[in-house]
C-alpha cells in the first residue's frame, strides 16, 4: 500500500510540475490573437497533469487489468447512461437551488472565494470563445475529450486504486474522490454540483469498472456544458426567486433515483458477455 501511494505521489508531482512549467513558459497573454495557441497549450497542460501521471502509475503498479475498455452488456450500459443523466440533472439542480443563498453568503464573507469565481469565469469565457468551425472543434477537444479522458483516468481509475486500499466503504470512497475531483475545477458556484457528478461517476466506476462508460458519460456532460455555453446558458445559474425548499425536494427525488440506480447496478451482470 505504501509503495502505491509513494508511486502515485511521485508521478503526480512530476506531472503537475511539468504542466505548470509548460503553462508558465508557453502560455501567451490572454488576448484574442493568441487564443488558439493558448488552447493548444491548455490541452498539453491537461495531458501532462492528468493523463501522463495516470498512465505512468497504472503501468508502474501493473493495474491495467482492472480496467475494462469494452461494452460487454449493452442494455445494462444504456440503462446506466440514461439513469445517470436523469439522476445527475435532478441532483445538480437540487443542490444548486438549495445552496445558492448559502454560497452567496459564503462568497460575501470570504472575498477570496468571490475572486476565485470571477477569475474562473473570465478564464472560461476566454477559452470557450470561438471564431470559426476549427476553433469550435478545438474547444470540443480541450473541454470535452481531453478532460474526460484525463480526469477519468486520474480520479476514477488511479485515485480509486490508491484510496480504495485504505477506504473500503463505497460511499465514503465516492465522497472523498468526488471532493478531490471538484477542487481543481476552481468553480465556487459549481463546487457542490461537481461533487455530485464526481460521486455518480465514482459509483458507476466502482460497480462496473468500465472506463468506456465513465468516459462517455463525462464526455457527454462536458459536451452539453459546451453547447449550453454556445447557447448562452449558464448551467450554474439559479432561477431568481426559486425557494430553497424546491431544491430540497429535488434532492430527495434525486437521492431516491440514485438509490434505484445503485440497486440496479448491483443486480446487473456488467461483466457477462
Amino acid at each position: 500500500m505504501g509503495r502505491r501511494v509513494g508511486i502515485f505521489v511521485v508521478v503526480v508531482i512530476v506531472g503537475i510540475g511539468l504542466g505548470m512549467f509548460c503553462a508558465h513558459w508557453l502560455l501567451a497573454p490572454l488576448e484574442e490573437a493568441f487564443r488558439i495557441h493558448n488552447k493548444w497549450v491548455q490541452i498539453l497542460v491537461s495531458i501532462l497533469s492528468f493523463i501522463c501521471p495516470s498512465v505512468a502509475y497504472l503501468t508502474w503498479v501493473r493495474r491495467w487489468d482492472t480496467v475494462s475498455f469494452r461494452l460487454r452488456k449493452k442494455t445494462g450500459y444504456i440503462y446506466a447512461f440514461v439513469a445517470y443523466i436523469l439522476t445527475a440533472f435532478v441532483l445538480m439542480l437540487g443542490v444548486t437551488i438549495a445552496s445558492s443563498e448559502w454560497i452567496s453568503l459564503l462568497k460575501s464573507s470570504y472575498p477570496i472565494l468571490e475572486s476565485i469565481q470571477v477569475k474562473n469565469t473570465e478564464m472560461l469565457r476566454y477559452f470557450l470563445a470561438s471564431g470559426s468551425d476549427y476553433e469550435w472543434w478545438l474547444n470540443m477537444v480541450m473541454i470535452a475529450i481531453i478532460p474526460a479522458l484525463g480526469e477519468e483516468l486520474f480520479f476514477r481509475v488511479a485515485l480509486h486504486d490508491v484510496i480504495g486500499h485504505v477506504v473500503s466503504n463505497t460511499h465514503v470512497l465516492a465522497i472523498i474522490t468526488a471532493v478531490m475531483f471538484s477542487i481543481p475545477h476552481l468553480n465556487v458556484d459549481g463546487f457542490l454540483p461537481i461533487i455530485v457528478i464526481g460521486m455518480l461517476l465514482s459509483y458507476l466506476w466502482q460497480y462496473t469498472h468500465s472506463f468506456f462508460l465513465v468516459f462517455i458519460i463525462h464526455f457527454a456532460n462536458n459536451l452539453i456544458a459546451l453547447m449550453a455555453n454556445d447557447a448562452g446558458i449558464n448551467p450554474n445559474a439559479t432561477p431568481q426567486g426559486t425557494p430553497y425548499y424546491y431544491g430540497i425536494l429535488l434532492l430527495l427525488i434525486g437521492v431516491l433515483s440514485l438509490n434505484i440506480l445503485l440497486k440496479k447496478l448491483r443486480k446487473m451482470d456488467m461483466y457477462s458477455e
